[in-house]
């Protein structure tokens, strides 16, 4: 073979390797794109789906009974509803003893709010019922408990510091 054939034959070998090592590079490239975007798109998902079941999920539903003490719209941002509720209760003397309940309502719960309202005036009786959220967020309120709905309690003359001989 002759000098020039040879030098021929390493110029076509050099370029195949370096074609090779750039096609290799290349292919590692999109590869590792892929995977980050592939993790990117896995954490998203499971993030949306941790925050949907923070905000959407309840850790306990249920109602308290009693007057409601005060109902003010509070916050800098994000306007809620704050309430007190005075829950009462009765010891072995028969002396009332107040238990004080705080909760929030979501500004855009406008019947729930005229009919606290209402009450909250006329210091009648009225069961609250709520949901217990595992997480609070600032544009839901400033306690767990958020109230969906409210009913009037149907014996007027009911007080909470009423008691029974024990």
């Amino acid at each position: 073979m002759s000098d020039k054939t040879v030098k021929k034959l390493e110029d076509n070998s050099e370029k195949s390797m370096k074609e090779k090592l750039s096609e290799q590079y290349t292919a590692a490239k999109r590869k590792t794109k892929r995977f980050l975007l592939y993790s990117l798109g896995v954490i998203i998902l499971i993030a949306t789906f941790v925050f949907l079941f923070y905000y959407y999920g309840s850790y306990s539903e249920g109602y308290r009974a009693g007057t409601v003490m005060k109902l003010s719209k509070r916050g800098f941002f994000f306007k809620t509803y704050e309430g007190q509720l005075n829950v009462g209760g009765i010891t072995m003397s028969n002396v009332g003893n107040s238990s004080v309940w705080a909760f929030s309502v979501e500004s855009d719960r406008n019947d729930v709010i005229e009919i606290l309202n209402e009450v909250a005036i006329s210091h009648q009786r009225v069961k609250l019922f709520y949901e217990e959220k595992f997480v609070i967020f600032s544009w839901r309120g400033e306690t767990k408990y958020l109230i969906t709905k409210v009913e009037r309690d149907s014996n007027p003359t009911s007080t909470s510091s009423e008691g029974t001989d024990l």
